[in-house]
C-alpha cells in the first residue's frame, strides 16, 4: 500500500488527564510507521515538555503539529517549519480583557511558556505542560489558553463574542477553556500548510480527534474519526466513530482506516 498519513489529536484521543500512553497505542504507533506510514500528532498543546516526551518515547515520529496548527515542527532536529505569531497589539488587548475579568490564562510562543499571575494556576500550568514558566516582557505569542472552568455558560458566551470582535480563531473546549490563535489558524489549515510546503500527501489521509478544536480538520477528510468520549460537534461531523481513548479506540480506528483505504483501491475485498 502507498504511504498513508494519519493525523491525530492527543488529549482525549491518545490519552486522558494522566497523560499516559497505553502500551497498545505505542505498539500501534511503532508498527504503523514500520510498515511505511506516517503518524503526525496534531494538538492544541505547545511543543514543550509533555509533547517532547511523546517524541522521546517514539523516536520514529518525524513531525508534530502543535498550538492548534500555529506551529509545525520537524521533531528529528526540533526545527520549526511553520509558525504563526499574533500581532503584538492583539496580544496586549487580549491580556487587558483577560485581566479585566480576572481570568487565569497561559500563553506561549515556540520557545517560551507564560502565565497569568495566580500562583496556584502557575503551578497547574507548569505541571500540565511539563515546562518551566518564563517572564513575559512583550515577546511574540502564538496562542492563548484561557481557563473558564468556574464560569457559567452566559459568561463564556459573552467572552467568546467579545473575542470574536478581533477576528481571531477561537475554539471552546468542553466549556472548560477557550483557545485563541491568529485568524484562520486551526488544525485543518495546518494540514494544508503541511501538504503544500512540507510533504505532499493524497487526499485519503486520516484525522482522528475528540474536541471542538478538531472539528475543522474532521470536516476536510473522508476518513474522519471521532472518539466515543468526544464532544458532540466532533462526533456529529465525523464519518466514522471509535471507542473511548481508554478502551483501545485509537488503535481500533487506525486499523479500520488502513483496512478501508486498502479496500478502496481494490487490493482487498470486504468479507
Amino acid at each position: 500500500m502507498k504511504k498513508k498519513y494519519i493525523f491525530s489529536d492527543i488529549d482525549g484521543t491518545l490519552y486522558g488527564m494522566n497523560k499516559k500512553i497505553d502500551k497498545n497505542y505505542s505498539i500501534t504507533i511503532n508498527k504503523t510507521i514500520e510498515i511505511g506510514h506516517e503518524i503526525i500528532f496534531c494538538t492544541g498543546n505547545p511543543y514543550f515538555g509533555s509533547m517532547k516526551s511523546i517524541v522521546k518515547k517514539h523516536p520514529n515520529l518525524n513531525y508534530m503539529i502543535t498550538s492548534n496548527g500555529a506551529v509545525i515542527t520537524n521533531v528529528n532536529n526540533n526545527e520549526t517549519l511553520f509558525s504563526s505569531f499574533m500581532d503584538k497589539n492583539y496580544v496586549k488587548e487580549l491580556i487587558l480583557i483577560f485581566d479585566k475579568y480576572e481570568l487565569n490564562y497561559s500563553f506561549w510562543n515556540d520557545k517560551e511558556l507564560f502565565c497569568s499571575e495566580n500562583e496556584k494556576y502557575k503551578k497547574f500550568v507548569t505541571n500540565f505542560f511539563e515546562e518551566k514558566l518564563s517572564f513575559y516582557s512583550n515577546q511574540q505569542v502564538i496562542k492563548f489558553l484561557v481557563s473558564v472552568r468556574d464560569k457559567n455558560l452566559l459568561f463564556i458566551e459573552k467572552l467568546t463574542n467579545e473575542l470574536n470582535e478581533f477576528g481571531l480563531s477561537i475554539a471552546n473546549l468542553y466549556n472548560d477553556g477557550i483557545e485563541v490563535m491568529n485568524p484562520n489558524i486551526n488544525k485543518a489549515f495546518a494540514l494544508k500548510v503541511f501538504k503544500d510546503k512540507i510533504e505532499n500527501y493524497d487526499d485519503d489521509y486520516m484525522f482522528i480527534g475528540d474536541s471542538n478544536n478538531d472539528v475543522q480538520a474532521l470536516k476536510v477528510t473522508e476518513f474522519s474519526y471521532a472518539m466515543a468520549n468526544g464532544m458532540d460537534e466532533a462526533k456529529k461531523i465525523s464519518n466514522f466513530h471509535t471507542s473511548r481513548f481508554d478502551q483501545n479506540g485509537w488503535s481500533e480506528a487506525i486499523e479500520d482506516y488502513l483496512y478501508r483505504v486498502e479496500n478502496k483501491y481494490g487490493k482487498k475485498e470486504f468479507k
